[in-house]
């Protein structure tokens, strides 16, 4: 964020009521130093030194006498917005004081360029008002360096009254004088920087004659003058928040937390018209957008001071997070559906059910949601609907030669398992009648749930069962072994074939009877169930069935 400070052109120069009350807290301004030498003064105190041998130097103080119209002036400069002068503090000795000081009147003025210039414009004071409230040895004596300790030139501290004024930030001048009660001057020393010769660029009046303030001594190298000035800055600051990237349309809050500080009497604020800021008068309003863009703030003061700040609104596209296949996915009990975020490369995926890849499998019903989020920490979400239909009951009914499908409210096509499950025209409802001995299962649709049953084994058609009543099975209910016993009355071999209730063989053989002689079979490992045991006789061609039950 750039920061720019613009400076009021105009001088405001607030008296009578508007002054305020003497404040000397605060230095904000200080065109010293008006010593060099620390402590090294008569008792103790810091000394003022011309440099008289190192340099050359000539002059130990500039003569300033209101009485002879003399005077002095140097210059400060500021970029703050506005200052408030309370006091300014000039310095000066008479040769010959005590550590009383002797000083009986200081005037000043402040100018907008060089005193008495063309141009030149007093913005505050004249020559004849005594400012000076308070005057007291500074604690430093004005030296030569030949003349180390000497304590007859006692420097004074002058605190003058400014009468509160405000000045903008620019150049001013300060020229003043001052009287004592002394013969001995009153004298400027000039400023005192360590091993400078050179230390400003002042002047001085002689009479009615201005002139560069030049030390008398060898090169009359320029001098500058010491003085404090004590009061308040202000400044106004403003902050149009931080810089960011949103993901997407925001409503985003400008501004700092505050968005403008300092002045002088209440701030005022101006955002950039945009039809996306809610109000641009407020110190922190809101933006919606989506898109990128920079908002400059300016905060005003009632001075006129103004600052500005600039906030960069950075909007990012938002990931795509469709799931494929679009909903509502249906799918039958027992069967799922693939789930795949539609995102791009380097995204971060959270599915509902706490999966973070990109494809997940679905098998119950439900919402599922997916949250993406891409690099830059933008976000976003879809979902998608399962519906999962009940499977068909997959089991036949059979009484006889018909077969009944024990699911209801289906659709149905019978079909024939041992013709590659062709299907058999017209069976279409949910019972069957068998016309031929074969095997025979039911394809049940419901609600596009699709199962096919177990095929079922009929028997019947052209067998005369002839020997029925003459076959026994027992024990019947079996639980490891039943037997096969055949009354006639003559030995006879038969085709003895076993099928389980689905129709598949489980056991077949040639078996040859012998008059009230059973034949055993081995059950122990057969499925508890019903079994059918169809026998044909390989003389006579007689046939017979019957039914064992396995436990």
């Amino acid at each position: 964020m750039k920061k720019v400070i613009l400076q009021l052109l105009a001088i405001v120069i607030l008296t009578g009521s508007c002054i305020h009350q003497l404040q000397a807290q605060s230095i904000i301004f200080d065109n010293g130093p008006y010593f060099n030498s620390v402590g090294t003064g008569a008792g103790g105190a810091n000394e003022s030194v011309l440099y008289t041998t190192t340099f050359g130097m000539g002059t130990i103080g500039f003569g300033h006498q209101a009485n002879n119209f003399n005077r002095v002036a140097d210059d400060f400069t500021f970029t703050d917005c506005m200052w408030r002068i309370d006091s300014i503090v000039f310095f000066g000795y008479q040769t010959g004081s005590t550590l009383t000081s002797t000083f009986t009147a200081v005037n000043f003025r402040i100018w907008d360029s060089i005193p008495d210039a063309p141009g030149s414009t007093i913005v505050f004071g004249d020559t004849t008002t005594n400012r000076m409230i308070a005057t007291a040895f500074s604690g430093t004596y004005r030296i030569t360096e030949t003349t180390v300790g000497n304590s007859t030139r006692p420097i004074m501290r002058n605190v003058c009254n400014a009468s509160s004024i405000y000045l903008p930030a620019g150049t001013y001048w300060l020229d003043w004088q001052s009287s004592g009660s002394l013969a001995s001057g009153p004298w400027a020393q000039p400023r005192t920087p360590v091993g400078v010769a050179i230390t400003g660029n002042g002047r001085q009046r002689i009479g009615q004659v201005w002139n560069n303030l030049l030390d008398g001594g060898t090169g009359t190298p320029a001098q500058g003058l010491p003085f404090i000035i004590y009061g308040e800055v202000f400044n106004v600051t403003a902050d149009a928040g931080v810089d960011g990237d949103y993901c997407g349309v925001q409503s985003i809050g400008l501004g700092g937390a505050p968005s403008g500080t300092g002045g002088l009497g209440s701030l005022a604020y101006a955002w950039s018209s945009s039809p996306n800021i809610s109000d641009t008068t407020l110190a922190n309003p809101m933006l919606t957008t989506n898109s990128s863009g920079s908002y400059v703030l300016t905060v005003s003061d009632t001075a006129g001071c103004m600052a500005w700040d600039t906030v960069v609104i950075n909007s990012l596209p938002l990931p795509l997070a469709s799931i494929t296949p679009v909903g509502p996915i249906t799918f039958c009990n027992g069967d799922q559906a693939t789930l795949t975020a539609g995102a791009g490369i380097g995204y971060e995926f959270l599915w509902s059910t706490s999966d973070t890849t990109s494809t997940i499998n679905a098998t119950t019903a439900g919402w599922f949601t997916l949250d993406v989020t891409d690099s830059a920490g933008c976000t976003d979400n879809d979902s998608v609907e399962v519906i999962v239909n009940p499977a068909p009951i997959n089991t036949v009914n059979q009484v006889g030669p018909s077969l009944t499908a024990d699911q209801a409210g289906a659709s149905y096509q019978w079909v024939d398992c041992n013709s590659s499950f062709s299907p058999i025209a017209g069976a279409t409802g949910q019972n069957y009648t068998a016309i031929a001995n074969g095997s025979y299962a039911v394809i049940v649709d419901l609600g596009g749930c699709v199962d096919t049953s177990a095929c079922q084994t009929v028997f019947g058609f052209g067998i005369e069962n002839t020997l029925s009543e003459n076959i026994q099975i027992f024990p019947n209910p079996a639980e490891d072994i039943f037997y096969i016993q055949l009354h006639a009355s003559s030995m006879e071999t038969f085709t003895i074939t076993i099928y389980d209730v689905l129709g598949k063989e489980v056991e077949s053989g040639l078996v040859s009877f012998v008059t009230n002689a059973p034949i055993a079979y081995s059950c122990a490992t057969w499925q508890p169930g019903m079994y059918l045991i169809r026998g044909v006789g390989t003389k006579t061609g007689v046939e017979f069935q019957q039914r064992v039950i396995v436990k």
